[in-house]
């Protein structure tokens, strides 16, 4: 598994809105299906793309890191929030772009390695700033099939 590295400008979105952990992430699916028939509601929305966006957070009882998902699409400004939603900016970054390719059913095994195996071993480090999946064309969300986009903020190549 190697990831593109690619640097990123900074961009707006907004979306719906969770908190979750490791061990309750399993809700993020209703998330989605709760923000999903609103995607086209968002003003100043900028292409078809969706972004689920985890936004690092504490940790909190038993160990587990709690982590705010954002189930969101990119928009050129974000002076317009329907109801129930929020806005962020996720900053310009260098990222490592991994591409999970299948069900989405089997998504956790491909993050598992990212984080578990990929980067523990790399001469990378992870930053302290939003990591994201991007959600294009390739994905039917119909059928749960295709490629997603696992974008991870790094710094510059760790001296060892």
């Amino acid at each position: 598994m190697e990831p593109k590295i690619v640097r990123k400008p900074s961009f707006h979105v907004v979306g719906m809105a969770g908190s979750f952990t490791p061990s309750t992430n399993s809700g993020i699916p209703a998330l989605w299906a709760r923000f999903a028939p609103r995607m086209d509601t968002v003003p100043n929305r900028i292409g078809v793309h969706s972004f689920g966006v985890c936004v690092p957070a504490n940790t909190v009882a038993a160990g587990d890191t709690s982590f705010t998902y954002i189930a969101a699409v990119e928009v050129g400004r974000s002076d317009a929030l329907p109801d129930g939603m929020i806005a962020l900016t996720v900053p310009a970054s260098r990222y490592a772009v991994f591409t999970h390719t299948g069900p989405i059913t089997l998504f956790a095994d491909t993050v598992k390695q990212l984080w578990g195996v990929w980067l523990p071993a790399s001469r990378h480090r992870r930053l302290p700033s939003p990591d994201f999946e991007y959600y294009d064309d390739r994905f039917d969300p119909a059928t749960g099939e295709g490629e997603v986009d696992i974008y991870v903020p790094i710094a510059d190549e760790v001296q060892g």
